[in-house]
């Protein structure tokens, strides 16, 4: 697998989608994960940009 340049991460309540993309912007990565999941994964990999889309909400 290429390396992963930048990892991002669609969060949600109990599962959590990751793509990840290398230094020419090529999609080499793409799972679903549960949050244990997730944790476990992200511990054992390499150090790497995390994107992240902020979410609001509006209640009411």
């Amino acid at each position: 697998m290429s390396t992963i340049n930048i990892l991002g991460i669609d969060i949600g309540k109990s599962t959590f989608h990751l793509v990840g993309h290398d230094a020419s912007g090529r999609e080499v990565f793409r799972k679903k994960f549960s949050r244990p999941k997730i944790i476990q994964f992200l511990s054992t990999s390499e150090l790497t940009t995390i994107a992240m889309e902020p979410v609001v909400a509006v209640i009411g």
